[in-house]
């Protein structure tokens, strides 16, 4: 018994049906298998290969997998039928019991994630309050979707589970990848489901638990005796722009890729810069604080060039080390699965670009300024993802409370 497979239309524009040639004591039966190419010009019936790289591996799985189900029924009747011939109708039946006689050609998972980076990869993908995703959203997706398609070849909606959610996550985990990045992919697994079930190929509740791990805790801010510490130091070359660029963040509370931005995209007017964040599309304003000012003048009236965002972590990482306050122990929790790892670090180690945005909005938090006025600067939409930014000791929140107090007894004694 042997079985290959051609598509029905093989020159067609569109997807195109399988269909199975059995071959079988010198008869053949062509029998149609519930599975479509989206490609039907990168099949390769003489290789019995699909010829495009992205979906070769799930149309591999999945013609392997109907094999071994044609398999099994062809010798279970062959065996049944003790040594007399099986006739194509036989076997016909059987088969249909096996795939259901009726069935609808089922879009598939990886193929309805890859026609959404396709349509971002052409600049045609919409976003629902207007305009174009950006390019990089696309870059993201293709990520995500090269991890599924190493755990999970043949996912289709149907096997989208609680039992897969937790076995991919674990997959990530086990790649040494942080809770953040596991979150991310979680984030835009959901998204692409969010579209499934909005084409009623997949239910809501069937995705509904699957929520982003939590990040460890490694995120710091620095405080504002260890910023002056950065200002101070006497450096060049690449360490002396990347500090720079670390001070605008710590006094912009902007994102790296705003940073790298804002000779071309920002501007200052009257004290202030102003400009529109990159990933948010929110426009903000920002009073210049006087740090900000002197690199100006350092500058000639620009801001400094910017290098690639690794590039910048790892020098900063570098420039941290010479502060003292920063080589002090730090203590950590990370989550790897479903357990906490505890351990102490020094501090400079936990340092990014970004840490400059979480320590620009908690020194203005401690400074007393209303966080309404603050998210105007960060450009957060909500209080709750606001606070995730904010970095406070218990000791630091106490102090807060008892200058509260301190103020509420003194005005007291005034009346």
């Amino acid at each position: 018994m042997n079985v290959r497979y051609y598509l029905k239309n093989a020159k067609g524009a569109n997807k195109s049906t399988f269909f199975a040639m059995i071959s079988f004591d010198g008869d053949r039966l062509k029998y149609y298998v519930p599975y479509a190419l989206q490609l039907p010009n990168k099949w390769d019936s003489k290789k019995q290969e699909c010829t495009n790289k992205v979906f070769e591996t799930v149309v591999r799985t999945r013609l392997q997998n109907f094999t071994v189900k044609i398999s099994k029924v062809f010798y279970d009747l062959s065996d049944a039928l003790n040594g007399q011939k099986l006739s194509k109708e036989k076997l016909k039946n059987e088969l249909d019991k096996v795939f259901g006689k009726t069935y609808e050609e089922e879009i598939e998972f990886f193929s309805l994630f890859k026609s959404i980076i396709d349509d971002i990869d052409n600049g045609t993908r919409l976003k629902p309050g207007g305009g174009y995703v950006k390019p990089m959203r696309g870059l993201q997706l293709k990520n995500t979707y090269g991890l599924l398609m190493d755990f999970a070849p043949d996912l289709t909606f149907s096997k989208i589970n609680i039992d897969f959610y937790r076995g991919f996550v674990n997959y990530l985990f086990s790649k040494d990848l942080s809770a953040n990045y596991v979150g991310a992919h979680i984030q835009r697994l959901r998204a692409i489901l969010n579209e499934a079930a909005s084409k009623g190929l997949i239910k809501p509740e069937s995705y509904k638990n699957f929520a982003k791990p939590s990040p460890e805790v490694d995120s710091i801010a620095l405080s504002e005796k260890e910023l002056r510490d950065i200002e101070a130091l006497e450096l060049e070359g690449m360490e002396d722009r990347v500090r720079d660029l670390f001070v605008i963040g710590c006094r912009t509370a902007l994102r790296f890729s705003d940073i790298s931005r804002l000779n071309e995209f920002f501007t200052i007017r009257n004290g202030y810069l102003s400009g529109i964040q990159q990933k948010t599309g929110g426009k903000v304003v920002i009073p210049l604080h006087a740090s900000i000012s002197k690199l100006l003048e350092k500058y000639n009236g620009q801001f400094p060039e910017a290098p690639e965002n690794q590039t910048a972590n790892r020098t900063l990482k570098d420039i941290c080390q010479k502060v003292p306050d920063l080589c002090e122990l730090e203590s950590i929790v990370e989550s790897k699965g479903d357990k906490a790892i505890y351990k102490k670090v020094e501090r400079w180690t936990l340092i990014s670009s970004h840490t400059a945005r979480r320590t620009a909005a908690t020194l203005l938090y401690l400074a007393g300024v209303d966080t309404i006025s603050i998210r105007s600067i960060t450009g957060h939409k909500t209080e709750a993802a606001f606070l995730k930014y904010i970095r406070v000791s218990n000791e630091q929140h106490a102090a807060i409370v008892a200058k509260f107090w301190q103020n509420e007894s003194n005005n007291l004694k005034i009346v």
